[in-house]
């Protein structure tokens, strides 16, 4: 079997990890000890952007100008900076109802780097379909 690309693997681990803490499998305290259990896997820095993908998903559910947000990626357009307890960039894009859109992002982590304290964002522009690819985005 061929080698996983990382973002990809990232990508399945993020919708897994959105999954259990959006349907809230068995009790809320059970979910939480299996994000974190997946989030330790992971190499510190992959961590921390995932942490990240977390909440920006979580603050958009609801929002009614990108309904139906079902992946973001801190690192999709570029790569963030990561330093000490933060991940901030202007290359992250979320997915609205099978549309891209760019976002730029502050996210500040617990010191263990499991929870996001706080996130503001910026929603930018559509990632127009020609270039998904170039970013290894998918319908």
């Amino acid at each position: 079997m061929p080698p996983i690309h990382p973002r990809l693997l990232r990508a399945r681990l993020c919708h897994t990890l959105l999954f259990v803490l959006a349907a809230g499998l068995g009790s809320s305290a059970q979910a939480a000890g299996s994000a974190e259990k997946g989030l330790m896997r992971l190499e510190p820095k992959t961590r921390m952007m995932q942490v990240c993908d977390i909440r920006m998903a979580r603050d958009m559910r609801g929002n009614r100008d990108y309904p139906g947000v079902d992946r973001v990626m801190v690192d999709a357009v570029t790569r963030p900076a990561i330093a000490d307890d933060s991940v901030s960039g202007d290359g992250g894009a979320f997915r609205s109802k099978g549309r891209w859109f760019r976002f730029s992002f502050a996210c500040e982590l617990a010191p263990d780097h499991l929870k996001a304290l706080a996130l503001t964002f910026e929603i930018g522009d559509e990632i127009p379909e020609e270039e998904w690819e170039r970013f290894g985005l998918w319908r």
